[in-house]
């Protein structure tokens, strides 16, 4: 599992940082950080028979982040 930034105590720095986090979150093509339960189900999912052949892959959960899309510059 390779999730992105999860909305923790862990990561209140960045989520709730008045720059730092609507930053971060204009390379999230989602637009949001990642809840718990969005890597709860992605795992859930891995667990499940629906998985069953599914062997020795990374999952990314991360909001669509590791696709790339450009930053755009601030005004």
């Amino acid at each position: 599992m390779a999730p992105g930034i999860v909305q923790t105590r862990l990561s209140q720095f960045l989520t709730e940082h008045p720059v730092e986090g609507p930053t971060y979150l204009q390379r999230v093509p989602l637009r949001r950080f990642a809840q718990p339960l969005d890597i709860a189900e992605a795992v859930l999912f891995l667990a499940s028979d629906a998985a069953a052949y599914i062997t020795g892959e990374q999952i990314v959960v991360d909001g669509g982040v590791s696709v790339g899309v450009p930053i755009e510059a601030a005004p």
